[in-house]
Order: C-alpha cells, then sequence, then structure tokens
C-alpha cells in the first residue's frame, strides 16, 4: 500500500508533506476502514464548520449507506466545536453517532439528540480539551486513549509537525489523547504555516502560566508536535471548507449594534474604558455582523480582537484601518471571504493569529486582558439569567460553546438578542425576554449589560428587582412589557403573600400563558419525609397561609420512648392538619381570586349597560323635545289671536310630560337593568356604587352634576352621572329648564310671526275695504245683516278674526269719515277689542313670571 501510494502522490502533496517518510504511509481512504470498528472512539479536528476532516469521513458514510448498516456502525465523536454538515450531519442521517461532545450545528445532529438517539453532553469549550487530557472521557477505554484521531492539515513539517488549516480547536489535545492518527492534508487550500500559535497541555502540577499580556503575543510553536510513530496514513484532501455566506445584518440587528457603540462611547466618555477600547470578543451571526460593521463605520481606531471566531466583516474592519491585531481558534469566513482572505495573505497574515480554543477560550487571559465579551442567547430573563442552549428548557440547540467562558470572565460581558424572535404560529415573534429562563446557563452574576433593539439595560450593580425593572422598561418588545410588568407584580406579591421573600420574586401560578408549562419548577408543598424530619420545614413553608396564627410546638418529653413517640406522632398530626388547613386557605385564594375576576366582569357589564342607557335616554330626550316642539308649532299656527293663551297651556302640559316622562323612563331602565344584571351574577344584596360618593362628596358631586350638564359625551362624567341619582335629578332639572327655555323662544318665534301674518291681513283688509267703499258709491249703500249698517265685504280671515274683522270695519257710505266708532256697533266693538288686550296683558304676565322662575326669582 505504501509503494503504491508513493507513486500516486501529487506534486502538491509532495510540496506540503516536507517529511519523506510519511509519504510512504499514504493510502485510500477506503483502505482505512478496518481502523473503525464498531463502537470506536474517535476524534477530528475542526472548529465552527472550517479545518476538519473530509474524505475519511465521507467514505465511512458511503460505506454505511452503500451497506445498509444503518445503526449498526456507531461511533463516540469528539470534535473541537461543530463540523462540517456534510460530514457530521451526514453521519447523523445515517444514525453512526452514539455519543457526541461538546458543540455541534446541523439539524439532523441536533434532531437525533433530542429524540434520544445521540448521547449529547454539553461542556464549556475551554474546559474540554483539559478535560480531555486528563482522561475524563476515555476512563472506560482499555487504554485511556481516543482509538483513532483524524487530523487535517495544510502542511507538515521536516520534524512531523502538523500545520493546521482555518482552525486549531482542540486538535492539540485530541492528537496528544489519540492511539492513532490520521492526517488528511489539503491542498485545495494554501498552507497556512506562521498563522498559529501552537501550546500543548501539561498536567497538574507541572502546568504553568501562559504568559500572554496581548493579543499579539505569541507564546508557543507554528505546528502541532506529533508522535510520527501513531501516524498511520496520510490522506491527500482536494476540496474546501464547505461554508455558507453569513447572515446580512437587518434592521434590528443595525438596531442592537447602535446601542451598543453608544454604550462604548459612554464608558470611554467617563474614563472607563480608553479611546481604542479594549480586545473585542464577538460571536457568530447577523447581530455580531452588525456589531463588527458598525466599529467599522465608528470612531474608534487601534482596536484589537481576542476572540473565538472570526467570520467576514472583521476583514472590513481590517479594511477600514480601524482594526490593528486578532486572534481566535478559527476564521470561519464565506467562500468569497475565504477567497479574499487567500487573496490578501500578505495583507493580512501579519495581523492574525489562530491558538488552540483552550488558550483563545482561557478566563484568565480573557479577565486579564479585560475582553469585551459580546454573545447572542436564546433568551434572558427579567433577572438577568441567560439561557443558550435549550429551547423550553429541553430542546438542545448547538450547545453552550464558549459563551460561559466569555462571559463570566470579560470586564464588559454583553448579552444581545432581538426582543422577540417569530414562530409558525406567532409571525410576530416570541419574546426573548422571558419571567424566568427555563435553562440557565450564564447567571445573573455573570451579565453586565442587556441589548435588544428596543434599549439597552445596564444592570451593574442593580438588585434583582432593580435589574428587573430596568430590563422590562429598556429591552422588552411593547407587546410584552405589559405581560411582563404584571407577571413582576403578581411574583412580588405571591411571594410577600407567601413569606418567601421578595429578593428575586417570582411566581408558578401567575407565569404568563406562554411559558406556563415550561415554567412549574416548584411545588406549594412540600412532602415530609417518613421520619418526620422534615415537619418544621413543612410547616415554616405553611406559614404563610396561617399569617394570624402562631406555629404551635409541644415540648419534647424526655421519660421514655412511648413519650417520644406519643410527641412525634402529635407533631406528626399537627403538621398534617396545618397543610390541611394550609390547603383551604390556599382554596380560599383561589376561589377569591374567582370572586374577584365575577366582580370585575359584573362591573364591566354594568358600565357597558350604563353606557348602554345613556345613550338611549338621549336619544328619547332629542326625540321628545322634537316632537313636542313640532307639535307645539302645529297647533299655534292653526291658532288666531285669541287662541294664544291656549297655546301657553299646551306648551305647560307638552313640557310637563317630557319632564315627567325623561325621568320615569330614566329610573325605570336603571333600576330594571341593575335588578337583571345582578340576578344573572347570583347578587342577591348587590351593594348601590353611588352611595359612597353621595356619603362623602354631596358637594362635589352636585357640581360637577352641574357642570355636565351640557356635556355627557366624555365616559367620566357620563359614569359618574350613571351612578349617582343626585346626579342623575339635578341632569333631569337642567334638561327641564334647557327644554323650557327652547320652548319659550320657539313661542316668542311664533308669536312675532302671528303678529307680522296679522298685520298682513289687516292690510290686506283694509285694501279690501277701500274696494267695497269705490263699489258702495256705484251701487248704493246696504243694510248689513250683522251690524245693521253698509256692509265692508270682509275677508275670509276676518271671518275666523272677529278682532281683525272689528278693527277693519268702516263706515257706512253716507257717514262722515270723522264719525265715532260709538254707533250702533260701537260698544260691541270696544267689548271685543278690550277682550283682545287682556289676553295680550295676560300672555306677557305667564312670559314675566316665567322669566323671574329661570332667573331664581318667585312668581308673582
Amino acid at each position: 500500500m505504501a509503494s503504491a501510494a508513493v507513486l500516486t502522490a501529487s506534486a502538491a502533496l509532495k510540496s506540503r508533506v516536507r517529511r519523506p517518510s510519511l509519504l510512504k504511509k499514504l493510502a485510500k481512504p477506503e483502505d482505512l476502514m478496518p481502523l473503525f470498528p464498531n463502537g470506536a472512539y474517535i476524534g477530528w479536528s475542526g472548529f465552527t464548520g472550517v479545518g476538519y476532516p473530509k474524505k475519511i469521513p465521507t467514505m465511512l458514510a458511503d460505506h454505511v449507506e452503500k451497506n445498509g448498516l444503518e445503526g449498526k456502525l456507531k461511533y463516540t465523536l469528539f470534535v473541537g466545536a461543530s463540523s462540517g454538515a456534510e460530514t457530521e450531519n451526514r453521519w447523523a442521517a445515517l444514525n453512526m453517532i452514539e455519543r457526541r461532545s461538546p458543540h455541534q450545528v446541523g439539524k439532523q445532529i441536533a434532531k437525533g439528540i433530542n429524540n434520544g438517539n445521540i448521547k449529547f453532553f454539553d461542556k464549556h469549550l475551554s474546559m474540554f480539551p483539559v478535560d480531555l487530557v486528563y482522561g475524563f472521557y476515555t476512563k472506560d477505554r482499555p487504554n485511556k486513549k481516543l482509538d483513532v484521531v483524524i487530523v487535517e492539515a495544510s502542511a507538515i513539517t521536516e520534524d512531523g509537525g502538523i500545520v493546521p488549516g482555518a482552525s486549531v480547536g482542540a486538535s492539540p489535545e485530541l492528537i496528544q489523547m489519540a492511539d492513532k492518527i490520521i492526517v488528511e492534508v489539503n491542498t485545495a487550500i494554501p498552507s497556512m504555516e506562521g498563522l498559529h500559535d501552537i501550546t500543548m497541555t501539561q498536567l497538574p502540577p507541572h502546568r504553568k502560566p501562559y504568559l500572554i499580556m496581548a493579543p499579539e503575543d505569541r507564546i508557543g510553536t507554528t505546528s502541532i508536535p506529533v508522535d510520527t510513530e501513531k501516524i498511520v496514513a496520510i490522506v491527500e484532501s482536494d476540496y474546501q471548507d464547505q461554508t455558507v455566506a453569513n447572515a446580512p445584518a437587518d434592521a434590528t440587528s443595525r438596531a442592537i449594534a447602535n446601542h451598543l457603540i453608544e454604550f462604548l462611547e459612554y464608558e470611554v466618555k467617563h474614563d472607563r474604558l480608553p479611546k481604542n477600547l479594549l480586545p473585542l470578543q464577538s460571536g457568530i451571526g447577523n447581530i455580531a455582523n452588525a456589531v463588527i460593521g458598525g466599529l467599522a463605520e465608528s470612531n474608534f481606531k487601534n482596536l484589537k480582537v481576542w476572540t473565538e471566531v472570526l467570520q467576514d466583516t472583521f476583514l472590513d474592519l481590517f479594511d477600514s484601518g480601524r482594526l490593528d491585531f486578532a486572534t481566535a481558534t478559527s476564521i470561519r469566513f464565506s467562500p468569497e471571504g475565504f477567497k479574499r482572505f487567500y487573496d490578501g495573505w500578505e495583507q493580512y497574515n501579519n495581523k492574525l493569529l489562530l491558538r488552540s480554543q483552550q488558550v483563545s477560550n482561557s478566563p484568565e487571559i480573557i479577565r486579564r486582558l479585560g475582553v469585551i465579551g459580546m454573545n447572542t442567547p436564546v433568551e434572558v430573563d427579567i433577572y438577568a439569567h441567560a439561557n443558550s442552549t435549550c429551547v423550553m428548557g429541553s430542546r438542545m440547540l448547538n450547545g453552550l460553546g464558549g459563551s460561559a467562558d466569555f462571559l463570566r470572565s470579560s470586564k464588559y460581558s454583553i448579552m444581545h438578542t432581538p426582543s422577540t424572535r417569530p414562530s409558525k404560529t406567532d409571525p410576530h415573534g416570541v419574546s426573548c425576554i422571558v419571567p424566568m429562563c427555563t435553562h440557565v446557563d450564564q447567571t445573573e452574576h455573570d451579565l453586565d449589560v442587556i441589548v435588544t433593539e428596543q434599549g439597552l439595560a445596564d444592570v451593574r450593580g442593580l438588585s434583582p428587582k432593580e435589574r428587573a425593572k430596568v430590563i422590562i422598561e429598556k429591552c422588552a418588545h411593547p407587546e410584552y412589557k405589559p405581560i411582563l410588568e404584571d407577571y413582576f407584580k403578581k411574583a412580588e406579591f405571591e411571594c410577600m403573600r407567601r413569606g418567601w421573600g421578595i429578593y428575586q420574586p417570582s411566581s408558578t401560578e401567575e407565569e404568563p400563558s406562554h411559558k406556563s408549562e415550561f415554567c412549574q419548577t416548584a411545588s406549594r408543598r412540600v412532602p415530609l419525609e417518613e421520619d418526620g424530619r422534615d415537619i418544621d420545614r413543612a410547616i415554616f413553608i405553611m406559614d404563610d397561609d396561617l399569617p394570624s396564627k402562631p406555629r404551635v410546638r409541644l415540648p419534647v418529653m424526655t421519660t421514655g420512648v412511648a413519650s417520644l413517640v406519643a410527641v412525634q406522632k402529635l407533631q406528626d398530626d399537627l403538621a398534617k392538619a396545618e397543610l390541611e388547613l394550609g390547603d383551604l386557605r390556599y382554596q380560599y385564594k383561589e376561589e377569591k381570586v374567582a370572586w374577584f375576576k365575577k366582580k370585575q366582569q359584573m362591573a364591566e357589564t354594568f358600565k357597558a349597560s350604563r353606557e348602554s342607557l345613556l345613550t338611549r335616554c338621549n336619544e328619547k330626550i332629542q326625540e321628545i323635545k322634537s316632537r313636542g316642539k313640532e307639535n307645539i308649532l302645529a297647533q299655534l299656527t292653526e291658532q288666531d289671536a285669541r287662541g294664544l293663551l291656549e297655546s301657553n297651556q299646551i306648551m305647560k302640559e307638552t313640557l310637563a310630560a317630557a319632564t315627567s316622562d325623561i325621568k320615569s323612563q330614566i329610573q325605570e331602565d336603571f333600576e330594571s337593568k341593575a335588578r337583571e344584571t345582578s340576578k344573572s351574577y347570583g347578587c342577591r344584596d348587590f351593594p348601590s356604587p353611588c352611595e359612597p360618593v353621595q356619603r362623602r362628596h354631596p358637594e362635589k358631586e352636585i357640581g360637577r352634576a352641574l357642570a355636565a350638564a351640557s356635556d355627557w359625551t366624555d365616559d367620566e362624567t357620563r359614569d359618574f352621572i350613571a351612578k349617582s341619582p343626585t346626579a342623575r335629578s339635578i341632569i333631569m332639572h337642567n334638561v327641564r329648564k334647557q327644554v323650557l327655555a327652547s320652548l319659550e323662544k320657539a313661542k316668542a318665534e311664533i308669536k312675532v310671526k302671528l303678529e307680522a301674518e296679522f298685520e298682513e291681513k289687516l292690510k290686506a283688509a283694509e285694501e279690501k275695504t277701500k274696494v267695497i267703499e269705490s263699489k258702495q258709491v256705484m251701487k248704493g249703500p246696504q243694510h248689513h245683516p250683522m251690524f245693521g249698517l253698509g256692509s265692508a265685504n270682509l275677508s275670509l280671515n276676518s271671518m275666523h278674526n272677529p278682532a281683525s274683522n272689528l278693527m277693519t270695519a268702516r263706515p257706512a257710505f253716507g257717514q262722515s269719515a270723522g264719525s265715532s266708532w260709538s254707533g250702533s256697533f260701537g260698544p260691541r266693538a270696544s267689548s271685543v277689542t278690550k277682550r283682545t288686550r287682556e289676553i295680550d296683558d295676560v300672555s306677557r304676565d305667564e312670559h314675566q313670571q316665567k322669566k323671574v322662575c329661570r332667573d331664581g326669582g318667585k312668581p308673582q
């Protein structure tokens, strides 16, 4: 196999493998199948989908798929972090992974983990390589080693050292713990020799500190030292890492970036940060892209980066001239980003350094350098706990990764997240700010700043209750802010009621509906142990149900075992009784809450009925006003001057009827609706809502009623009127006054109209009289049957209006124009004229008396 391999070695491979003896170990992937028996412990190089082996994993997947060995050829797999989708994800789909650690990315592997097919254990990325070297993960293996480790290299040095590709990850420790090593030399990428700073792990008590004072400091070698005797095969790989384009920044991520940059500027202004900041750490995703992109457009210069992964936006930051140096354990660029990186190798390689993950994620170095750590969680609760791994507390996403490594040790520990994320059932989004995290990876002791597109919450030095208020105010989405505020208030009340303390209030009974099924983590009752040792603890917890009753403690008798047993039994019985009483108290509390809800429903029903009643009353009043006015006008227009007094009486009766109708309608409708509503809710003696108002503020009630008499449009006034009988009576009085005023005005207008018509008819009669007189001159005198004189033909209106008839009459032919009206018909005409004047005098007197009454005086 060796000789054949040497013959087929390409020129590119020979140029990369500078130790000739290793070329003799060149092999085809399918020839290495015997090295991978079922149940083998396997290690891969790689980190965040770059620098991982490709040929051997693909060959194994093809073998399983071709021979139908799904579930029959399974391995325990260790990778520094995530690997490539075409390798690890395919293995998961073919049921080839028995156990996996410490971090993964891919739909198929996540599916296998969450359905229980893959045993996954999560670990801090800084601790995983060290624990591996400690032998924690191979303690059950016969030789305490990993069976096979597959490493991708961009070159092999003369002494056999392996030059990694785009990542280092846990490769040094995997090689250190390997029984056999297979090296895949990738000739599709350029040699990256000189880009790495490799350190090997020593065991305590011989471990030494990492002497790093700045991101650009080097403390190791450019390749991974290897015992070449462990290398069993060299395989040539000829295709690049299969990365995808990074998610672009959107409006939400840009808003988060703006908040962060503004915060950093504020810290510089107050001398808590230097002008070039401190080393930056940023994760992967569109928010991280937006933050780094925002820094490229900011005023900060001479920046440095100490992080876990570099992505495309760091190249933009280099090109802007604002980034001096960056170190990480992986460079995960998009295909376009890698092309840009390789094309500008001379520009970038002196500003980059890749280290092993236990160094890049070392809490000790992170704390010493004062790193500004930024990460994106699944959710953050109102007390600043963060969940980075499990959705709803049970569904694993990818793993903890290095988030806790940085957030626990950074000078600034920052969590940035959108305030909501869309779901299949809710396009608006599920809140990322929650009452209580369903799973906690970073505690409130680790985080300093929470940022969403809504704002930035600086929680440094704040108590839990203070943190809750500022996070809800600054970070929660407006749709969820009232829900979170309501939860916080109810949780505080619940803890106070139960005597649990309100340092960090929480309530399992008042969780918002979208979390309640997953947040029931505590029981209201504490079960007793059989020996009774937890009695005191149980009684203490139930003390909140007995706030006014002190706990009873029976004296312990010291005379004999029987007495002790009796005392113990009494104490048990007492504890059970107190627990039962606590249950009753709890049931009473639930019933009380239900009663309050019922009362609230009743109040809402009454409010609706009052509004409906007031609307109907207003319509009725307007209808009565309109109908009464129309009737009066119709009647008055048909009256003669003598019937004006009768019209006044009609107006009085109509007004009285309208007022009585309004008052009786309002009273009957309101009382009937109140009785019906009370009966529907089973209330026998429902208290009148207006009694406290009458009892406490009668003068204010009258004042408000008078002020509101002319305006019933606003809700507050309508509620007040509906609750107060006194207000309603005052309103009716004011309405009556307004109706009277309207009627008086109408009467005056009608009177003016009648007088005008009277004058017109008088003129018409005079004209006709002149015509008749002229005719009498021609025909001679005629005897009038009514007055015994010559006729002066009266108009049709004169027949209906005797007063007009008399006033328009003229002397008969033959009398002088200046003769007196006291002839044969003079006394009769005088009496009619006198009666007409009396009618006018009575009308004026009544009008004057009503005016006096309106002005507050007494009628004469």
